[in-house]
């Protein structure tokens, strides 16, 4: 989808007024010459550019592994830090285990770090993205035959 073609073709549906299309990105941060936006947030950058084109978008970036964590992040802590993190780093992440992710994603904030206080290695590394929960990925399609639906 990081590709100008890919990118232009957007339009169409709104100029064509197709308002019964599903498009699904699995942004798995990969491109055939190398990582996607090392620096950026793709997903970010591609959500800007369907809404710009008149899209509906409807995001699952977290699976349901991270709700427990979500709830329990009364700070916004949590929030800040995914919303910081650049996609070259969540994919550092995913080459290592547990204990990195623990000391160098949690442990960026005391607030963060103590989410995770009593919890193993093991289950930090199970945390998944939004694009490996099934449950996740079926309430989402389900929201998108809706019509006008809207996430955020």
């Amino acid at each position: 989808m990081d590709e100008p073609e890919s990118k232009g073709a957007i339009t169409i549906a709104t100029r064509e007024k197709l308002d019964n299309l599903v498009f699904v990105i699995n942004c798995n941060l990969q491109r055939l010459d190398g990582p996607v936006t090392g620096n950026g947030k793709i997903v970010n950058e591609l959500e800007g550019i369907f809404e710009g084109a008149g899209w509906n978008v409807i995001k699952v970036m977290w699976g349901g592994r991270w709700d427990e964590l979500l709830r329990k992040d009364t700070s916004g802590k949590l929030i800040q830090l995914m919303n910081e993190t650049v996609d070259g780093d969540y994919q550092t992440f995913k080459s290592k285990d547990g204990a990195y992710v623990r000391e160098h994603f949690f442990g960026k904030y005391p607030e963060t770090a103590a989410l995770v206080a009593d919890w193993t290695d093991e289950q930090i590394w199970a945390l998944n993205r939004g694009g490996h929960d099934p449950k996740k990925v079926y309430a989402a399609l389900k929201k998108a035959q809706k019509p006008k639906a809207k996430q955020r």
